[in-house]
């Protein structure tokens, strides 16, 4: 099943309902895009070598992708890389799993989602997205996506197809426009008054 969109609203919602790890990685997820295997297969040492960009409020992050093979670099705020490494240590992983030798699974992080979902109403209806940890990607990509239309960038997709590795566009424009398709099909993304 395609994984669904939420927006950030309806995620970080979300996130305050979900155990701690799986929320930070979540978040991590949003704020880089990155797949739910790279986010939980990190290590405290990769993270430690992340080195601080111009602005300073960013460091920069290079990993190998494990779907693709290929090398991405990510941006991640400061604040939260300070807050990720601060937290109580187990393991060298970042998102430790019930045996601190190996990382969280995508499977914990998927379960604890699900049932936040359940739980969760809007205007006494239930998400009629499928949300998944992959939602957190495909809000990075619009937000992405807008964000550059809206700086009058002339070829925002092929940008955004980059940044998220994809060989072909057209898997790009779905992730870029989910905002869209997601509102076209009727599903309940956001929160109303």
């Amino acid at each position: 099943m395609t994984s669904g969109y939420v927006n950030e609203e309806v995620l970080h919602l979300l996130l305050r309902a979900l155990m701690p790890e799986n929320a930070f990685a979540l978040l991590l997820m949003e704020c880089t895009g990155m797949r739910i295997t790279d986010c939980l297969s990190l290590t405290r040492s990769q993270m430690v070598e992340a080195k601080p960009l111009k602005t300073g409020k960013h460091l920069g992050l290079t990993y190998t992708e494990q779907k693709t093979g290929k090398e991405r670099t990510v941006t991640i705020p400061a604040d939260l890389w300070k807050t990720l490494l601060d937290r109580p240590r187990k393991s060298d992983w970042l998102f430790p799993g019930r045996d601190p030798e190996k990382h969280r699974t995508r499977q914990a992080v998927f379960k604890d989602l699900q049932r936040a979902c359940k739980l969760f109403r809007i205007d006494g209806r239930r998400i009629n997205a499928h949300v998944s940890p992959h939602s957190a990607r495909k809000l990075y990509a619009v937000r992405l996506y807008h964000e550059l239309c809206e700086n009058g960038l002339a070829d925002a997709l092929e940008v955004v197809r980059m940044d998220l590795n994809h060989k072909d566009r057209a898997v790009t424009l779905l992730y870029a426009m989910a905002d869209e398709l997601t509102n076209r099909k009727g599903q309940i993304i956001e929160l109303t008054n």
